[in-house]
């Protein structure tokens, strides 16, 4: 039977009657729509906490087993609604946590997987670092742009005879003559040439320059001379490095004036290209690009030092510009080696950093016409990444 709840405690004297009972239960009951319950949530909400009538009330205390001697609390059917509600939504909630658990095992079990990886390599790299490849440097002098007379002719040998002993090669960047009007070229400039870098105690590798070749009346005529008295010019000395590798051409006529080597794990490069017309750049570019790949390889996992030996910039012809623009574009992933241009042309002492927008190239420009005696240069390499101005370091000489 339905109650009515005063705002007292009821007393077994104050029961209602049968027919108070029975006009509540007649009275009739107001329907509310869906529309309604939309328009109306919080109303609802509140009647379903605060209203205390009879029906509700009776529910409530069979659920809760009401004790009319406590105080009334106002406890309804939506509470328990909500708290189902929250336990299926705990239910979803706790599947969804599963899943995402789950998901992140399998992410964590790949995560882990390719950390164990990538420690395996720093542990790798670490290891070659600090063992078989520790700390190494190579050191060389740069000369060119000279002799273009007999004053010069003069200075060069002496700086020759006084190329020190910590040197392990000497680059000459080209422009070994004085093209002025384009005079005629005679063998006996290449041979007199020829005679003074070999005064030095150390193996000399030569580039051609403009002068050399291109501004000769007769260029064909002039690539003999060269042949015959500059190219591999490295040769002629009995002791040094070059005796216990082979130095790296390109091949065919191509080749003329190129070379490369490694020493101490150091890629060392020189290459055909002037400030007029520098020939196959095609086949040269191609060669530049798969010699560092090859040398990376070799000498992965540690990050290796590349210099490169040239006569002229990017600057100077468009041919020399795609030969920088091809070799950046295989240069630009993270960790690339830090690279050194020298070059000659120019004249005076230069170096710039950032070279050919790179954030890791530098480039050197040789002093010419035997102003300086010949820069040293020093490579080092610790097996690991490195700022290009800590790699490459350079000491000029009066």
């Amino acid at each position: 039977m339905s109650t009515t709840m005063d705002s007292t405690k009821m007393t077994p004297e104050e029961e209602p009657n049968q027919e108070t009972t029975a006009a509540l239960e007649d009275e009739p009951t107001e329907e509310t729509t869906v529309a309604d319950e939309d328009d109306n949530v919080k109303d609802d909400c509140e009647d379903e906490f605060y209203d205390a009538d009879d029906e509700m009330f009776e529910d409530t205390k069979e659920v809760y087993d009401y004790d009319e001697n406590d105080t009334a609390k106002p406890r309804t059917k939506s509470m328990l609604m909500a708290l189902l509600a929250l336990a299926v939504m705990a239910v979803l909630v706790v599947g969804q946590t599963t899943k995402r658990q789950n998901d992140k095992t399998d992410a964590m079990t790949i995560m882990e997987q390719e950390e164990v990886e990538a420690e395996d390599y720093r542990r790798r790299t670490q290891s070659s670092s600090s063992s078989a490849f520790a700390t190494k440097q190579v050191r060389f002098y740069i000369t060119g742009d000279a002799p273009y007379d007999l004053y010069q002719a003069a200075q060069l040998e002496s700086y020759m005879e006084r190329i020190p002993s910590d040197a392990e090669f000497v680059v000459h960047v080209g422009d070994m003559r004085y093209a002025g009007d384009k005079a005629t070229c005679t063998s006996r400039e290449y041979a007199q040439v020829a005679n003074i870098m070999k005064k030095s105690r150390a193996p000399v590798f030569m580039l051609v320059g403009d002068n050399d070749i291109a501004d000769c009346p007769n260029t064909e005529q002039a690539w003999s001379y060269w042949r015959r008295s500059l190219d591999m010019l490295w040769e002629q000395w009995g002791t040094g490095f070059h005796r216990r590798q082979t130095i790296g051409r390109l091949s065919g006529t191509a080749g003329t004036g190129t070379w490369s080597f490694v020493l101490n794990d150091i890629f060392f490069m020189g290459v055909h290209l002037t400030d007029t017309s520098s020939p196959h750049v095609r086949e040269q570019t191609v060669w530049a690009i798969d010699s560092v790949r090859a040398y990376l390889q070799q000498v992965r996992p540690r990050t290796g030092r590349i210099v490169l030996f040239g006569h002229a910039g990017p600057e100077e012809s468009d041919e020399n510009y795609l030969f920088f623009s091809y070799l950046s574009r295989n240069l630009s992933f993270e960790g690339a080696p830090p690279l050194l241009y020298i070059q000659g042309d120019w004249h005076y002492w230069d170096a710039e950093e950032k070279f050919f927008g790179m954030p890791n190239w530098m480039r050197f420009t040789v002093a010419g016409e035997t102003e300086e005696g010949p820069t040293q240069v020093t490579v080092t390499s610790t097996g690991g990444p490195s700022d290009a101005r800590v790699a490459f370091r350079y000491r000029r000489r009066s």
